[in-house]
């Protein structure tokens, strides 16, 4: 009890923060995606130090070798974590524009996929850098699939039936599967 009372204590007597903390909860309303999606971003910029370190022979190498540099590291970050809260603001704040309920919904449930799957590519290419080489064929495979969103080809619906029917080298239809 008495560490909420601590708490408590600390957030009336800093109000600035306080309001600022409350501003950017009105804007954004932090929910499991946007946390998930911070989450990736901190494992994004783990991933990079490592992969930077590997590269380099060590950790201490890196930066003395000026491979890791703080400063290139935080303008790159401050400008992805800027980008990336913009368009979580956006995501947000669209349910104030669109009236019917879903299409707010929908809108940010393909923000934060987008964000999650930039991200996982992201993470995906530094532990590869970072000579974990069993991932390279996640990575073909997550290219190919990007490919194929950006060209509009392909269906998930047709390409599950795709691959129900060669694995019983036989069309799906009713009745009982072959054995």
């Amino acid at each position: 009890m008495e560490q909420l009372k601590g708490i408590y204590e600390g957030i009336v007597s800093n109000w600035l923060a306080g309001l600022v903390v409350g501003f950017l909860a009105y804007l954004i309303q932090p929910t499991a995606a946007f946390y998930a999606l911070w989450v990736a971003v901190g494992l994004d910029l783990l991933t990079k130090i490592v992969a930077l370190s590997y590269g380099s022979g060590g950790f201490i190498r890196a930066i003395k070798c000026q491979n890791l540099n703080s400063h290139t590291m935080f303008r790159k970050a401050f400008v992805k974590i800027l980008a990336y809260f913009t368009l979580t603001v956006v995501a947000y704040q669209s349910k104030y524009i669109i009236a019917i309920e879903a299409v707010p919904i929908l809108f940010s449930t393909i923000i934060y996929s987008i964000l999650f799957l930039v991200e996982v590519h992201s993470i995906i290419e530094n532990l590869i850098a970072a000579g974990c080489d069993d991932l390279k064929p996640l990575l073909m495979r997550f290219d190919n699939e990007k490919k194929r969103a950006i060209e509009g080809t392909g269906s998930i619906v047709s390409d599950i039936c795709a691959t129900k029917s060669t694995e019983t080298d036989q069309p799906i239809q009713g009745g009982e599967p072959p054995l």
